[in-house]
Protein backbone atom coordinates (compact mmCIF):
# COMPACT_ATOMS: atom_id res chain seq x y z
CA UNK A 1 0.00 0.00 0.00
CA UNK A 2 2.99 2.65 0.86
CA UNK A 3 4.34 1.24 -1.94
CA UNK A 4 1.95 2.48 -4.21
CA UNK A 5 1.95 5.56 -2.85
CA UNK A 6 4.83 6.46 -2.91
CA UNK A 7 4.76 5.79 -6.90
CA UNK A 8 1.78 7.88 -7.16
CA UNK A 9 3.62 10.34 -5.08
CA UNK A 10 6.96 10.42 -7.24
CA UNK A 11 4.62 10.51 -10.64
CA UNK A 12 3.33 13.78 -9.15
CA UNK A 13 6.57 15.27 -8.74
CA UNK A 14 7.83 13.98 -12.25
CA UNK A 15 4.72 16.07 -13.62
CA UNK A 16 5.29 18.95 -11.74
CA UNK A 17 8.93 18.63 -12.79
CA UNK A 18 8.02 18.29 -16.66
CA UNK A 19 5.41 20.74 -16.11
CA UNK A 20 8.47 23.43 -14.61
CA UNK A 21 10.40 22.69 -17.85
CA UNK A 22 7.54 23.37 -20.51
CA UNK A 23 7.20 26.60 -18.73
CA UNK A 24 10.68 27.56 -18.67
CA UNK A 25 11.30 26.73 -21.60
CA UNK A 26 8.14 28.60 -22.85
CA UNK A 27 9.40 31.64 -21.40
CA UNK A 28 13.04 31.78 -22.08
CA UNK A 29 12.79 34.20 -24.61
CA UNK A 30 9.80 36.23 -23.36
CA UNK A 31 10.34 39.17 -20.94
CA UNK A 32 8.12 38.44 -18.30
CA UNK A 33 5.00 41.05 -17.00
CA UNK A 34 5.56 40.98 -13.14
CA UNK A 35 6.57 38.28 -10.66
CA UNK A 36 4.92 34.85 -10.55
CA UNK A 37 3.08 33.69 -7.18
CA UNK A 38 4.81 31.62 -4.30
CA UNK A 39 2.95 28.82 -4.77
CA UNK A 40 -0.07 28.08 -2.78
CA UNK A 41 0.35 25.11 0.13
CA UNK A 42 -3.45 25.08 0.78
CA UNK A 43 -3.69 27.76 3.75
CA UNK A 44 -6.94 29.40 3.08
CA UNK A 45 -6.18 32.88 4.34
CA UNK A 46 -3.68 33.14 1.29
CA UNK A 47 -6.21 31.67 -0.85
CA UNK A 48 -8.12 34.68 -2.40
CA UNK A 49 -4.71 36.69 -2.83
CA UNK A 50 -3.32 33.40 -4.43
CA UNK A 51 -5.44 33.32 -6.96
CA UNK A 52 -6.40 37.00 -7.76
CA UNK A 53 -2.15 36.78 -8.28
CA UNK A 54 -2.24 34.42 -10.79
CA UNK A 55 -5.27 35.85 -12.77
CA UNK A 56 -3.51 39.16 -12.95
CA UNK A 57 -0.34 36.97 -13.89
CA UNK A 58 -1.45 34.91 -16.68
CA UNK A 59 -3.71 37.90 -18.25
CA UNK A 60 -0.15 40.07 -18.36
CA UNK A 61 1.49 37.60 -19.89
CA UNK A 62 -1.02 36.05 -22.22
CA UNK A 63 1.23 35.69 -25.05
CA UNK A 64 3.17 33.39 -23.48
CA UNK A 65 0.24 31.21 -21.45
CA UNK A 66 -1.57 31.50 -24.94
CA UNK A 67 -3.38 28.02 -24.55
CA UNK A 68 -5.43 26.37 -21.81
CA UNK A 69 -2.76 23.49 -21.27
CA UNK A 70 -0.26 26.28 -20.77
CA UNK A 71 -2.55 28.03 -17.67
CA UNK A 72 -2.85 25.04 -16.37
CA UNK A 73 0.21 23.76 -16.39
CA UNK A 74 1.89 26.91 -14.37
CA UNK A 75 -1.50 26.77 -12.04
CA UNK A 76 -0.67 23.14 -11.25
CA UNK A 77 3.06 23.50 -11.11
CA UNK A 78 1.79 26.61 -8.16
CA UNK A 79 0.13 23.68 -5.88
CA UNK A 80 2.38 22.93 -3.28
CA UNK A 81 1.94 20.33 -0.05
CA UNK A 82 -2.05 19.90 0.87
CA UNK A 83 -3.14 21.87 -2.24
CA UNK A 84 -1.06 19.21 -4.70
CA UNK A 85 -2.86 16.53 -2.97
CA UNK A 86 -5.93 18.27 -3.93
CA UNK A 87 -5.71 18.53 -7.35
CA UNK A 88 -3.68 15.67 -8.18
CA UNK A 89 -7.07 13.72 -8.60
CA UNK A 90 -8.15 16.15 -10.74
CA UNK A 91 -4.77 15.33 -13.11
CA UNK A 92 -5.41 11.44 -12.70
CA UNK A 93 -8.98 12.22 -13.64
CA UNK A 94 -8.17 13.82 -16.81
CA UNK A 95 -5.17 11.64 -17.73
CA UNK A 96 -7.09 8.37 -17.10
CA UNK A 97 -10.38 10.44 -19.35
CA UNK A 98 -7.93 10.46 -22.25
CA UNK A 99 -7.27 7.12 -21.73
CA UNK A 100 -11.02 5.93 -22.08
CA UNK A 101 -11.47 7.88 -24.79
CA UNK A 102 -9.00 5.88 -26.88
CA UNK A 103 -10.23 2.52 -25.19
CA UNK A 104 -13.91 3.49 -25.65
CA UNK A 105 -13.12 4.11 -29.61
CA UNK A 106 -11.09 0.97 -29.78
CA UNK A 107 -13.91 -1.05 -28.74
CA UNK A 108 -16.77 0.51 -30.61
CA UNK A 109 -14.51 -0.94 -33.20
CA UNK A 110 -14.42 -3.98 -31.71
CA UNK A 111 -18.30 -3.75 -31.54
CA UNK A 112 -18.94 -2.94 -35.25
CA UNK A 113 -17.26 -6.28 -36.07
CA UNK A 114 -19.05 -8.38 -33.49
CA UNK A 115 -22.29 -6.72 -35.12
CA UNK A 116 -21.77 -7.55 -38.47
CA UNK A 117 -20.75 -10.85 -37.46
CA UNK A 118 -23.71 -11.67 -35.87
CA UNK A 119 -26.14 -10.30 -37.80
CA UNK A 120 -24.53 -12.94 -40.42
CA UNK A 121 -25.07 -15.51 -37.62
CA UNK A 122 -28.57 -14.53 -37.22
CA UNK A 123 -28.98 -14.73 -40.86
CA UNK A 124 -28.40 -18.11 -40.66
CA UNK A 125 -28.97 -19.63 -37.38
CA UNK A 126 -32.09 -17.09 -36.05
CA UNK A 127 -31.04 -14.62 -32.71
CA UNK A 128 -29.32 -15.66 -30.23
CA UNK A 129 -30.83 -14.45 -27.25
CA UNK A 130 -28.29 -15.69 -24.21
CA UNK A 131 -25.41 -13.50 -25.67
CA UNK A 132 -28.00 -10.73 -25.82
CA UNK A 133 -28.07 -9.76 -22.26
CA UNK A 134 -24.10 -9.93 -21.87
CA UNK A 135 -23.58 -7.70 -25.14
CA UNK A 136 -26.31 -5.15 -23.72
CA UNK A 137 -24.01 -4.76 -20.42
CA UNK A 138 -20.72 -4.54 -22.00
CA UNK A 139 -22.45 -1.20 -24.29
CA UNK A 140 -23.62 0.00 -21.36
CA UNK A 141 -20.18 0.04 -20.04
CA UNK A 142 -18.36 1.48 -23.21
CA UNK A 143 -21.02 4.12 -23.03
CA UNK A 144 -19.80 4.74 -19.41
CA UNK A 145 -16.29 4.68 -20.10
CA UNK A 146 -16.55 7.04 -23.08
CA UNK A 147 -18.58 9.93 -21.22
CA UNK A 148 -16.13 10.64 -17.97
CA UNK A 149 -16.24 13.95 -17.55
CA UNK A 150 -13.14 16.17 -17.00
CA UNK A 151 -13.74 18.37 -14.56
CA UNK A 152 -10.76 20.70 -14.88
CA UNK A 153 -10.46 21.30 -18.51
CA UNK A 154 -10.00 25.14 -18.35
CA UNK A 155 -8.11 27.95 -16.54
CA UNK A 156 -11.22 29.12 -15.48
CA UNK A 157 -12.53 25.80 -14.42
CA UNK A 158 -9.65 25.78 -11.96
CA UNK A 159 -10.07 29.09 -10.61
CA UNK A 160 -13.61 28.32 -10.24
CA UNK A 161 -13.11 25.05 -8.63
CA UNK A 162 -9.81 26.88 -6.07
CA UNK A 163 -12.57 29.15 -5.51
CA UNK A 164 -15.24 26.88 -4.18
CA UNK A 165 -12.33 24.75 -2.15
CA UNK A 166 -10.03 27.11 -0.72
CA UNK A 167 -11.79 30.37 -0.51
CA UNK A 168 -13.89 31.57 2.55
CA UNK A 169 -17.42 30.49 2.27
CA UNK A 170 -18.31 34.06 3.10
CA UNK A 171 -16.76 35.83 0.34
CA UNK A 172 -17.79 39.43 0.39
CA UNK A 173 -16.85 39.74 3.94
CA UNK A 174 -13.00 37.96 3.12
CA UNK A 175 -13.15 40.71 0.70
CA UNK A 176 -13.97 43.50 2.67
CA UNK A 177 -11.00 41.97 5.22
CA UNK A 178 -8.69 42.04 2.29
CA UNK A 179 -9.34 45.12 0.87
CA UNK A 180 -8.56 46.96 4.41
CA UNK A 181 -5.65 45.09 5.03
CA UNK A 182 -4.27 45.60 0.83
CA UNK A 183 -1.57 47.67 0.45
CA UNK A 184 1.06 48.44 -2.63
CA UNK A 185 4.02 47.01 -1.83
CA UNK A 186 6.54 46.60 -4.41
CA UNK A 187 3.38 46.17 -6.95
CA UNK A 188 3.36 48.51 -9.82
CA UNK A 189 0.15 51.05 -9.74
CA UNK A 190 -1.41 49.43 -12.60
CA UNK A 191 -0.69 45.85 -11.22
CA UNK A 192 -1.68 46.94 -7.99
CA UNK A 193 -4.91 48.66 -9.28
CA UNK A 194 -5.68 45.25 -10.78
CA UNK A 195 -5.91 43.43 -8.12
CA UNK A 196 -7.94 45.61 -6.04
CA UNK A 197 -10.64 45.44 -8.24
CA UNK A 198 -10.53 41.59 -8.86
CA UNK A 199 -10.99 41.63 -4.79
CA UNK A 200 -13.11 44.42 -4.77
CA UNK A 201 -15.67 42.74 -7.42
CA UNK A 202 -16.54 40.21 -4.26
CA UNK A 203 -17.19 42.80 -1.99
CA UNK A 204 -20.78 43.63 -2.24
CA UNK A 205 -19.78 47.61 -2.07
CA UNK A 206 -21.24 49.89 -4.66
CA UNK A 207 -18.72 52.28 -6.50
CA UNK A 208 -19.58 55.18 -4.28
CA UNK A 209 -18.49 52.94 -1.01
CA UNK A 210 -15.07 52.07 -3.21
CA UNK A 211 -14.36 55.41 -3.86
CA UNK A 212 -15.18 56.75 -0.37
CA UNK A 213 -12.08 54.26 0.75
CA UNK A 214 -10.23 55.72 -1.87
CA UNK A 215 -10.56 59.10 -0.63
CA UNK A 216 -9.90 58.23 2.95
CA UNK A 217 -6.95 55.72 2.80
CA UNK A 218 -5.72 55.65 -0.63
CA UNK A 219 -6.74 51.77 -0.64
CA UNK A 220 -3.21 50.51 0.34
CA UNK A 221 -0.99 52.85 -2.23
CA UNK A 222 2.48 53.20 -1.61
CA UNK A 223 1.95 57.27 -2.44
CA UNK A 224 -0.94 59.36 -2.00
CA UNK A 225 -2.88 60.58 -4.72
Amino acid sequence: MSETKKTEEEKMQDFIAQLAVQIASVSKNTKAVGVIPSKFKGEKKTARKFISSLQLYIKNNSETYDTEEKKLGLAYSLCDESAAEWIQPYIDRQNFGEEQICLAKYKAKIRKAKDKLKALKTAETGADSDSEASENEEEEEDFASSNLINEINTFNDFATLFKETWTSAQPAAEARNTIDKMSQGKDSLVDYTTKFMLVAADTGYSDLDLQKDTEEDSIGLSEKF
